[in-house]
């Protein structure tokens, strides 16, 4: 955080940075052990603050950090996890406890198919009011992305290579392409796995095949001329996907400021009480099997 604010100029006065890691991220516990099991990390409500930061693994090439970073940055954006009181730093603040963390959308762990790729309306008011409050100094647009038309991670990267990046610490990992999972865009990752046993005091050895399930990449094939977008397999868009811009900026009010306080986070994450800042929000890394 501190090298982003020092560098913030340098970076063109973004309202947000996020950085892409190809290493292991781990927090410590109050036991003072390292935690591995995260793949981000992210102050909650930092937009255009000096907490404006988030981070998040990735392995370079195969978009596997995608659901990390839409996760992360909706908590700088200002949203909660679902069914989160209202922050109390925040007077006015939404809060999301109207979306059940069981509906398994972007900001809970819980993974329902095609609401994992798509926020709540909690969520989406969080950060509508966080935006707001901020105020015009930090609607105001002042770069232009780069954008690649066209080309989504799915086409990019093969089934195949997918599962091997996924599907950890296994060997001769495949992609099961005639598995019905696909029609739930779910990609089914196999591997072998060879048993021991014995009978009659000899030794011998049998396989198995172990699978997990991942969730596909955009425009990854499920089935003839059929596409997963967004967790629904359908058929194929003949010019791209039908993701629209937003056509006018948010409402304008006049902008004001709110002490920011270290909010409880039931993640295992650090924070630093002795200074007022927002809540560290992580994301755990979990897998389907």
């Amino acid at each position: 955080r501190q090298q982003a604010v020092y560098y913030r100029q340098t970076y063109g006065n973004p309202d947000a940075v996020y950085l892409v890691t190809g290493r292991e991220l781990y927090s410590t516990g109050a036991d003072g052990k390292m935690n591995t099991n995260i793949v981000g990390i992210g102050y909650q409500a930092g937009l255009c603050t000096d907490y404006y930061v988030a981070l998040g693994e990735d392995a370079p090439g195969f978009y596997t950090g995608i659901y990390t970073m839409s996760h992360e940055l909706a908590h700088v954006l200002g949203s909660a996890h679902d069914q989160s009181p209202p922050l109390p730093s925040m007077p006015g603040h939404p809060g999301s406890l109207r979306c059940l963390w069981d509906d398994g959308f972007i900001m809970s762990y819980i993974d329902k198919g095609p609401n994992r790729h798509r926020f709540s309306h909690c969520s989406l008011e969080q950060m509508r009011f966080v935006v707001r409050l901020r105020g015009k100094a930090c609607w105001d647009v002042t770069h232009v992305g780069k954008r690649e038309d066209g080309k989504y991670p799915g086409m990019e990267v093969s089934p195949d290579d997918y599962c091997k990046q996924v599907v950890l610490n296994q060997l001769n990992v495949t992609a099961d392409m005639n598995s019905p999972t696909l029609q739930q865009c779910k990609l089914k990752c196999q591997y072998l796995v060879y048993q021991p046993y014995y009978y009659s005091g000899r030794l011998y050895h049998y396989h198995v095949y172990n699978y997990q399930l991942h969730n596909t990449l955009d425009y990854m094939s499920c089935g003839e001329g059929k596409v997963c977008i967004r967790g629904i397999c359908q058929n194929r868009p003949v010019h791209g996907s039908n993701a629209t811009r937003p056509d006018r900026p948010p409402t304008l009010r006049p902008a004001t400021t709110t002490a920011l306080t270290t909010e409880g986070c039931h993640c295992d994450c650090p924070t630093t009480p002795a200074i007022r800042t927002p809540a560290v929000m992580g994301l755990q890394r979990l897998h389907e099997t």
